[in-house]
C-alpha cells in the first residue's frame, strides 16, 4: 500500500505518505522543516506540537526595538 498525496498553503507544503507501517509527513514552513511518522497503532493518542517558528522572530524584534528606541532618544536630545 503506497500512496502519496501534497498540499501547499501560502508559504507552507505538506507531503503525506501512506505506509503499511504508518503516516509518514514532511512538513516545510518559510525557515522550518518537520518530518515525522505516526505508527497506525498510535493514531488516536500521540499529540505532536512544534513552537519553533515563533522563536525566529525575537532576533528581528529585538533589533527594530534598539533602532527605534536609539532613534527616539536621538530625538529627543536636539529638541
Amino acid at each position: 500500500m503506497h500512496h502519496d498525496f501534497y498540499q501547499q498553503k501560502f508559504l507552507e507544503k505538506r507531503w503525506y505518505k501512506f505506509t503499511n507501517e504508518g503516516l509518514h509527513v514532511s512538513k516545510k514552513k518559510f525557515w522550518n522543516f518537520y518530518e515525522y511518522e505516526l505508527k497506525y497503532e498510535e493514531m488516536g493518542n500521540k499529540i505532536i506540537r512544534f513552537k519553533g517558528g515563533a522563536n525566529a522572530w525575537w532576533i528581528p524584534a529585538s533589533i527594530l526595538i534598539f533602532i527605534s528606541s536609539i532613534l527616539f532618544l536621538d530625538k529627543k536630545k536636539w529638541r
